[in-house]
Order: structure tokens, then sequence, then C-alpha cells
């Protein structure tokens, strides 16, 4: 055994000899020692050029931990085949990081924190060629905080979201439309790019609206050939117009706003009994028109009267006429 050392040394040396020694300072080569689990420096460095493949039939430790590098800024491995790639480790206090480096000198990395989020950090785009999938949780940030937050569910923004060019884009289509969508406030339109603001409105069934500003000043309700129908009173500049048809049972009755004025009319049934261009005070009291049917009465008790009477502070009308029917009024009011 001695003897086939001594004459690997003896080739070795004339090899060298040669001139196929390579001196690169900063990349010294190694020689295995015989029968040790270690591989040890040679006293002058040496490249390991020529040498087709490096074989290992076990584990690459570095002797001291999170010390020694593999490869370096100017010399770099051009493929690495790995099974599996562990970055970072909690004995050592290392977060794991992975750093990308382009052609053109721009750089970012992937890392994992203490928090436990994967950060994708230091670049000013992220394309993904295909679906992002998984149960987890993906955070865009910017800066200093989060501003996108993606999850199985949800996608929450935390910053303004516009698009790139005004006025050309799409929020959903005529065939993928958003469910609900909640607005602290909504705008419509803009002056700028000439577009006079439009809520568009279609119905289950297909028939179509639309409420619109134009240049006049004017709020427009367009389209429905059906008519526009309000469920409640509408009020124009502290007056309030209250028109609408009920069914009023028999002893049942509807109450107007408290501590207003106004004046309006009311028929029940198929003119079964009416009271025309009536007024009343803040107080509730009533004063009947001149064309008003006999069987109207403004003391509250009367039966087989449509009763319009004093409430306490406004006026109350009341159907005693014996039956169900059904009650138009059109009454305008405001408060003195």
């Amino acid at each position: 055994m001695k003897k086939i050392i001594i004459l690997f040394l003896f080739i070795s040396s004339l090899v060298l000899a040669q001139g196929q020694r390579l001196n690169t300072p900063t990349y010294p080569s190694y020689w295995y020692n015989s029968g040790a689990t270690t591989i040890s420096p040679l006293s002058s460095t040496r490249s390991l050029s020529g040498i087709t493949n490096i074989g290992l039939s076990g584990n690459l430790v570095p002797t001291v931990t999170n010390t020694s590098i593999f490869g370096s800024a100017d010399y770099i491995w051009q493929t690495g085949y790995l099974g599996t790639l562990t970055l970072g480790d909690d004995s050592d206090n290392v977060n794991g990081q992975l750093n990308f480096i382009a052609d053109d000198g721009d750089d970012g990395n992937i890392r994992i924190a203490n928090d436990n989020k994967m950060y994708f950090s230091g670049v000013g785009y992220y394309v993904f060629d295909n679906l992002i999938s998984g149960g987890g949780t993906l955070y865009i940030a910017g800066s200093t905080t989060t501003d996108i937050v993606v999850n199985s569910s949800n996608v929450v923004l935390y910053r303004t979201t516009y698009p790139n060019a005004t006025n050309s884009y799409t929020f959903g289509t005529s065939t993928y439309i958003w469910n609900n969508g909640y607005f602290g406030q909504l705008t419509l339109g803009d002056d700028s790019d000439n577009v006079n603001g439009t809520l568009n409105l279609v119905s289950a069934g297909n028939a179509q609206g639309n409420i619109a500003i134009n240049d006049s000043d004017q709020i427009t309700f367009n389209g429905a050939s059906g008519g526009y129908v309000f469920d409640a009173p509408i009020i124009n500049q502290g007056l309030t117009t209250d028109e609408r048809v009920v069914t009023l049972a028999d002893s049942a009755s509807i109450s107007i706003a408290t501590g207003v004025s106004g004046w309006g009319s009311v028929m029940i049934g198929n003119k079964t009994a009416y009271a025309i261009d009536f007024t009343w005070d803040s107080d509730g009291v009533p004063t009947l028109g001149a064309e008003t049917s006999a069987n109207v009465a403004t003391d509250g008790t009367t039966d087989n009267k449509l009763q319009i009477y004093d409430g306490g502070s406004g006026i109350v009308i009341k159907n005693l006429l014996g039956s169900s029917l059904k009650l138009a009024i059109s009454l305008k009011y405001y408060t003195p």
C-alpha cells in the first residue's frame, strides 16, 4: 500500500510539473487523506480543473456553522440539482432567504420571518404565469405596510386601487357580475373625461333603466317604461311629498309625521269617501276643504266614517267604514 501511495504522489508531481497546475488563491483544492473521514486542504492552493465530476457517498458539511460560502459573487455554480433545499435555521437565529440577481443587476429575494410569513421583496413587480393555489395567505406589501392580502376566501386591499388608464377598463362583465358591492361613497362620471355619471339598472327579467346626471345639473330617471316607484316620502329642499296607496283594514290607521303643517287629498275605496285639499297645522288639527264627502269626520270615533283627526301632534287617517279598503293619499308637508 505504501508503494502505491508513493507512486501516486510521484505521478502527481510530474503532472503538476508539466504546467497543469493552476493557482487560484480564493479556491483551494482538497486532498483526500486515505483512511480518514475528512478532506483536508493542501499546503498550497490548486484548482480542480480537469476533473469531470466529484462524487460524494456521504454528507458535505462545513466545520463551522453559518460561516463558509458555497461559490462567490464572482464565481457562481451554473446549475444545482437538489432534492430539498433548506434555508435558515432557528438554532443559529438565521431567517431563510433566497436571493435572485438578474443579468442587468436587478435583485430581489424570498424570505421567511419570525411572524411565519413568506416575504417577496426587492423588485417592482411579481409576475405569475399560472394560478396561485393553496390554503395559505398571500401578503403583498409595500416598504413598510401590507398592501394586499389574498387567501382562499378574500382579497383585502389596504391601498387606493385604480386602473392604469382612465375610462378604459371594465369592472366585471355583462356575463360575470359581482354579487354585492359596499362603498362609503361611489362617484360616477368625470368632467375631465367628458363622461356624465350614469347608474344602469337591469332587472332579473331584463327590464332596464338608469339614473344619470346631465350638464344642466339635473338628476334624471330614464328608461323605466313601467314608471318609478318610491316606497317612502320624497323630500325636496325641506318639502316632503307623501304619495302612496295602501290597504287599510277596518279600524286601522296611518299617522303622518308629527310637528308639521301641510295640505293634501285622500280617497278610500271606489270613491267611497274622500277629502280634497284639506289642511292641518303642526299641532295636528285638520281643516277640511270644500270638496269633501259627507262620510268624512274629524272626531276620530264615529263609525261608518273616514276619520281625519288630531292625533296629538300630527294628523291620523283612520278607516271606520266597516271593511278593508284601499286608501290613496297625496300629501305635502313641512316643518314650520
